[in-house]
């Protein structure tokens, strides 16, 4: 047995010959840290989520607001694990060669319907960005750097501001991993300020009280605490409402909300 992390386990199940970013039907199974019963437990042979199931059930339901290409298949939450199956029916499309071989990728599906015009923009940006590693696993790149030249790609292709809010709390988790505290609180401000031109988009009225939270969030991560209190307890005033009008996964979110917002008031 090889071992990973220190820790003993069984070589991979994945068939060796088969290419998993193929099309086709993929049977999923997702477990807890430690496999703790953190989703719920079954009584008389019925499974009863927890809140944090309930988080689990909302986000194999999101998988599909993520990308186009991915239908849900059945799936099952169980006390500490999720069984699901995807199938992924990606489009044939062309393989743009962007940094002659170089593969420092975002996300196949955000060149499945590329402007032309921006395939000269995006060479031009990538032909000198070099690797502080000789690999060919995109994984052993430093997520840092990943993310950098991502950024870059992203500022070429246009996205919106849900968008940019959610990549710079995401560098700004990095960041802060790695140590860098001033890279840490310049991606959490850019978040913070992005989350508060979303507030006043009469569109994000129902997402308010989620809006409130990534602002206390980030306010909390910058050592304003006192202005970070104050949002977090207006967000508990609130209820989370989404487009769809799903009653149950509404709720459930509210209450997932409603949790970490006390927690953080509690800190």
């Amino acid at each position: 047995m090889k071992k990973f992390i220190d820790t003993y386990r069984v070589d991979s199940a994945r068939a060796e010959w088969w290419d998993y970013a193929r099309n086709g039907r993929y049977y999923v199974t997702i477990c807890t840290e430690n496999r703790e019963h953190y989703f719920g437990k079954i009584v008389k042979k019925t499974m009863r989520l927890s809140h944090v199931g309930v988080i689990a059930d909302i986000m194999w339901h999101e998988i599909k607001n993520h990308t186009k290409y991915v239908e849900l298949g059945v799936y099952q939450v169980m006390p500490n694990h999720l069984h699901g199956i995807l199938h992924l029916n990606y489009p044939k499309i062309e393989n743009y060669d962007l940094d002659r071989g170089r593969h420092v990728e975002t996300y196949m599906w955000d060149f499945d319907s590329l402007d032309v015009n921006k395939i000269p923009l995006l060479k031009e940006y990538l032909k000198d960005k070099e690797l502080s590693v000789t690999t060919s696993d995109y994984l052993e790149v430093p997520i840092i750097e990943r993310l950098e030249i991502a950024e870059g790609v992203y500022r070429i292709l246009g996205r919106d501001d849900d968008f940019w809010c959610r990549f710079y709390r995401v560098k700004g988790y990095h960041y802060d991993g790695a140590k860098n505290n001033e890279k840490a609180r310049e991606s959490r401000a850019k978040a913070l300020e992005i989350a508060e031109q979303m507030k006043l988009n009469k569109a994000n009225e129902g997402r308010l009280k989620e809006i409130l939270f990534i602002t206390g969030a980030m306010k909390y991560f910058l050592d304003d605490k006192d202005s970070a209190i104050d949002d977090f307890k207006t967000a508990l005033t609130l209820k989370y409402k989404s487009d769809d009008g799903n009653a149950d996964r509404d709720t459930g979110f509210n209450e997932y909300l409603d949790q970490v917002l006390n927690e953080y008031i509690a800190r």
